[in-house]
């Protein structure tokens, strides 16, 4: 491993000094050992993230048909209405339903 070794350098060439030994075998992973045959490493409307490209290469595959975030607009109408935080007005009432409907779609996967 390359956290136990040490670079020498030297006027001719560089060397390395390996400060300790390994045992034959150790640190090999055999064929089969991480993901089994006929095993599911995805699922369908799984999020991708770094784990799952990382499984997808150590599986051999380099493309994926995938489906993008939706993109929403929220638009909150009415003369009633008063963003939260701002001034409240007599006969007005707090946008609730934008927030809410804005936080639902941010937890779906959505993008705002």
């Amino acid at each position: 491993m390359i956290e136990h070794t040490d670079q020498v350098e030297h006027e001719t060439l560089p060397e390395i000094n390996v400060r300790r030994s390994i045992a034959p075998g150790q640190f090999i992973a055999y064929a089969g050992s991480d993901i089994a045959r006929g095993e599911v490493v995805l699922r369908r409307s799984a999020r991708i993230g770094s784990r799952e490209i990382g499984m997808l290469a150590a599986c051999g595959i380099a493309d994926l048909d995938v489906v993008r975030r939706p993109r929403v607009a929220v638009i909150s109408t009415g003369d009633e209405l008063t963003p939260p935080g701002r001034l409240f007005k007599p006969a007005s009432v707090y946008d609730s339903n934008g927030p809410i409907i804005v936080a639902a779609v941010t937890e779906a996967g959505g993008e705002r």
